[in-house]
């Protein structure tokens, strides 16, 4: 169990076999703490996130969430373009537009067109500019939440050494069996 589960939505989930490898707990336990470190949220768990049934074996699941301002954090750091908000089109005090004056039918139908986003670079310290900036569970979308996630798990260091660093290198040599 953990707070995860209980309180927070999964991001993502690492799986691994417990063989009771001291080293390969080690590692792991460096990792952890990593990504704690990093602002993650973990919980283990015995139980799979997808079948909602415990496990036969010795397979065991850490369950990560990212708080909000982890996520921001991330996505400025990778200079994500974001959704702008859309501004509201133009009305003078009779409630008419622009295009309700021309003369000739315009092709553009503005009662039922869908809104257009722009995309801006994203900047944490102008978080209102951008779409759903004041719905933290809308703001990004569940594979936008993995993907950050995801670079944090990849720039995360597992032991002491500079270059032993990101989740790849862990499943490679069979720390995690998946991610």
């Amino acid at each position: 169990g953990g707070e995860v589960e209980n309180r927070h939505r999964v991001d993502f989930v690492l799986v691994y076999e417990d063989e009771g490898d001291e080293e390969t707990t080690e590692t792991r336990k460096y990792y952890h703490d990593s990504l704690r470190k990093a602002g993650l949220l973990l919980a283990d768990s015995e139980v799979n996130p997808e079948m909602e049934g415990r496990s036969e074996d010795n397979t065991k699941y850490v369950l990560l969430h990212a708080p909000f301002q982890v996520l921001l954090k991330r996505a400025q750091q990778l200079s994500w373009k974001m959704p702008l908000r859309a501004v509201e089109e133009y009305t003078d005090e009779n409630g008419s537009n622009c295009f309700d004056r021309l003369p000739v039918h315009t092709p553009l139908d503005t009662h039922k067109a869908k809104p257009v986003y722009y995309t801006g670079q994203f900047r944490r310290d102008k978080l209102d500019v951008y779409l759903h900036y004041d719905e933290e569970e809308k703001f990004f979308t569940s594979a936008q939440r993995s993907r950050l996630v995801y670079d944090v798990l990849q720039n995360v260091k597992f032991s002491d050494k500079a270059s032993d660093i990101g989740i790849d290198r862990l499943l490679e040599s069979g720390v995690y069996n998946s991610a």
